[in-house]
């Protein structure tokens, strides 16, 4: 006989074993995915071995305990739907709304889609049962809300109480406390479930500029979490969101970084003239959030260019010459009173021997003249009353202390307030724009041109 190869005795021996496993029976056990199996008819035995680690394990309170405030809810509902999902019992979260198409609804996940009247008839179906899985399901749903929940919220819970019973017709006082029922209530003391949410919702996603200004430093991943937060809010309740990209252009544009928002006007223009073929809300908070992240990495986010510093160290300055005119308006108008020492007034016509008061001197005429005993002076400012005590009743020179003169300078002042308002609200706002600079340097030419202003000093 021939000595084989080793080549032969390898084909020999895989070949022999390959037949071994294709007569090898299939496995016959099969396991299931979850501790609590998968089976919705027979029931678990909660008294003793596997059924009773079942329970106290599906039963362990969520922490931290849920206090009853929105922002922690969604992820509440998901802790319950990942137990309910680890422990077998998920399927009571999953309401019937069209048994006939085979429809059906998370309780936790589509809460704001599902009234009381759908949750309650899908619970009829089972909880009247002497065994059921599903029955089972809920008893450990109730008991995983009790021990999860703050105190107070528990209270609130208890006050709705009755609507979380099922009672037996058929046997009155066997009744069930539903735990399904009683989270579609908790939901119900969480989030209201009325058309004025939608509307709160789709009325904030049409106003994104007011939420971008509220966000501190105009963070880019808080706010695109907040915009992603409402459109989520609409889906829970099978409502489809509007288009938003245009409010999210307008809300990105108001940031206030130069390279931030040209990148977003550029997109923006890409868009509107048709470059950008398809971009959706989800794709331009992308966008977003990816130029946010260039910058910052650059630690330049919010960085001021030499032109900016310059700009608000103008308007610092005038901010120091408006306190200074603020000062003088104040300081004139406690000094008051006519060139009589009366209250101010503007000065009334003269009749009979004063009539003379009236008349303005011709060019080349006397400024200056004395009646009866008293000298008088020819005053511009005057509407009416031309000529009035060269020294009031107070021995205080006319010139220095006319009322009409005073009144003129403080209109004056009022005009150069304004125009310092607008101007540094400008900056307040970030509004670098040309005309801003103009009126800007105008306003310091005016100040450093007017003998009074020019006087002005700034630290």
């Amino acid at each position: 006989m021939a000595e084989l190869t080793e080549e032969q005795l390898r084909t020999i021996v895989a070949t022999a074993v390959a037949a071994a496993l294709a007569a090898r029976p299939a496995p016959t056990t099969k396991h299931n995915e979850v501790p609590g199996g998968s089976s919705t008819t027979d029931t678990w035995d909660f008294s003793e071995g596997h059924g009773f680690k079942l329970f106290i394990n599906s039963t362990k309170a969520i922490e931290p305990l849920f206090n009853g405030e929105q922002s922690g809810f969604k992820h509440f509902l998901r802790q319950i739907n990942d137990r309910a999902e680890t422990f077998g019992w998920k399927k009571i979260l999953d309401i019937t709304t069209n048994a006939t198409a085979g429809v059906t609804k998370s309780l936790t996940l589509n809460c704001g889609a599902l009234t009381h009247a759908q949750v309650k008839a899908d619970v009829e179906l089972c909880c009247c049962e002497d065994e059921s899985h599903s029955k089972q399901g809920s008893i450990v749903l109730r008991k995983l809300i009790t021990a999860s929940i703050s105190r107070d919220l528990y209270n609130r819970l208890l006050q709705n109480e009755s609507n979380c019973l099922i009672r037996n017709n058929d046997n009155p006082p066997k009744q069930h406390e539903s735990g399904v029922l009683m989270l579609y209530e908790l939901i119900g003391l969480v989030s209201v479930q009325t058309r004025a949410t939608v509307a709160i919702i789709v009325r904030d996603l049409n106003n994104l500029d007011m939420t971008m200004e509220a966000e501190k430093d105009h963070n880019i991943v808080e706010f695109n979490t907040k915009v992603t937060d409402l459109l989520n809010d609409l889906r829970a309740r099978d409502i489809v969101p509007p288009d938003i990209t245009t409010n999210l252009f307008s809300a990105h544009k108001l940031v206030a970084d130069q390279q931030f928002s040209e990148h977003i006007v550029r997109k923006e223009e890409d868009y509107e003239d048709g470059t950008t073929t398809k971009l959706s809300a989800e794709d331009l908070m992308s966008i977003a959030r990816e130029k946010h992240k260039t910058i910052n990495k650059r630690n330049e986010w919010k960085k001021k260019s030499k032109k900016e510093l310059e700009f608000i160290a103008m308007f610092t300055e005038l901010k120091h010459a408006k306190q200074q005119l603020v000062q003088n308006k104040s300081r004139k108008d406690k000094q008051g009173g006519d060139d009589e020492g009366r209250p101010k007034q503007a000065g009334r016509e003269q009749t009979g021997i004063f009539a003379w008061k009236n008349v303005a001197p011709a060019p080349g005429e006397p400024r200056k003249k004395d009646f009866k005993g008293k000298a008088y002076i020819y005053c511009p400012h005057h509407p009416n009353t031309k000529w009035v005590l060269e020294t009031n009743r107070r021995g205080q020179p006319h010139v220095d202390h006319c009322s009409m003169k005073h009144k003129a300078e403080n209109e004056e002042t009022q005009l150069a307030l304004a125009a310092v308002d607008d101007a540094t609200a400008a900056t307040d706002q970030s509004e670098l724009s040309d005309d801003s600079r103009t009126l800007a340097q105008a306003l310091m030419n005016a100040i450093n041109a007017d003998p009074e202003l020019s006087q002005i000093t700034f630290t």
